[in-house]
């Protein structure tokens, strides 16, 4: 299993690397493993590869270094999963939606793959959020299932039903909260408590017990009519705006390298019409697929 190194520890590791580095050596001095350097080279602006000795591409080691102390995920944390509820409780990330290793990082989490394995483990009664096409899932949807590890839905009593008034107790358990960080809204306009109420209905309903909608509107806020509107918009999380290297890719049906390609090419330093900039969400669907456009039809 992968261990999060220090900062310093990680600048040691990687000087004693020659200077072009695979991604297997990456992974190794920075403890992050070899599928999330795989997650940063398609997702995010790793530097770019240098050589290549047949099948094996090379970086630049100070390139990649210096990139990788500069991202928040070189933070150094001893916290274990135990401890991430209460974390996610309290936690105020400025993004909507987070990958794994951004919310492993922003828990505090000091070997991410223990978020990892935590999903994988999860109760398929009341499975985790999905993913978007990014590999994020929406922060309101995941704190409220990291709650419910801890706060599962009450058992059945012996006659096979659940009591209604112990499910109302269990869906509103977070709803009136009354910290800042249980304030923030989601990117559908609710609340993250709303949400939280939300989730905690639909596992329930899911699971066969009485869930008068009527009822959950009144407490949570919102018309009646629209609550059957927000189960729908909340299953699954919506296309993303931005998207990174290879989401984009699939989302074009372009090679990725090729898509890698455009953006190596066409710079604003070296066109008229460069390929859409990017930023720590990645790049602008529809500006994209507008250059794209222009690009295929011989007007970029």
């Amino acid at each position: 299993m992968a261990a999060t190194f220090t900062p310093d520890e990680v600048t040691e590791r990687f000087r004693r690397l020659p200077g072009r580095v695979t991604t297997k050596q990456i992974a190794d001095a920075t403890g992050r493993g070899v599928q999330a350097v795989q997650y940063w080279i398609d997702n995010l602006d790793v530097p770019e590869v240098v050589e290549t000795q047949g099948r094996t591409n090379l970086r630049d080691r100070d390139a990649v270094l210096e990139w990788y102390l500069d991202q928040k995920m070189a933070r150094h944390s001893k916290r274990g999963p135990q401890g991430a509820t209460d974390v996610a409780r309290a936690l105020r990330p400025t993004r909507l939606r987070l990958s794994m290793s951004e919310l492993a990082d922003e828990l505090g989490l000091a070997n991410p793959r223990a978020l990892y394995f935590k999903i994988k483990a999860a109760d398929p009664q009341d499975p985790p959020p999905p993913e978007d096409a990014n590999g994020r899932r929406e922060w309101a949807a995941m704190r409220s299932w990291l709650l419910r590890r801890e706060d599962p839905l009450p058992p059945r009593d012996p006659d096979g039903t659940r009591k209604v008034t112990a499910v109302r107790q269990w869906i509103l358990a977070n709803a009136f909260e009354e910290t800042e960080a249980a304030q923030l809204e989601d990117e559908h306009g609710l609340t993250v408590r709303q949400r939280d109420a939300l989730e905690r209905a639909r596992v329930a309903l899911a699971a066969g017990a009485e869930v008068s909608l009527a009822w959950l509107a009144k407490k949570i806020g919102v018309k009646p009519a629209g609550v059957q509107d927000l189960f729908d918009a909340t299953a699954s999380p919506a296309p993303p705006q931005r998207m990174g290297p290879k989401a984009l890719a699939e989302t074009f049906d372009v090679p990725v390298d090729r898509l890698k390609g455009y953006i190596r090419r066409f710079t604003p330093e070296t066109s008229q019409d460069p390929f859409p900039a990017t930023d720590e969400e990645g790049r602008d669907v529809d500006e994209v697929h507008a250059w794209l456009t222009r690009f295929w039809s011989g007007k970029s």
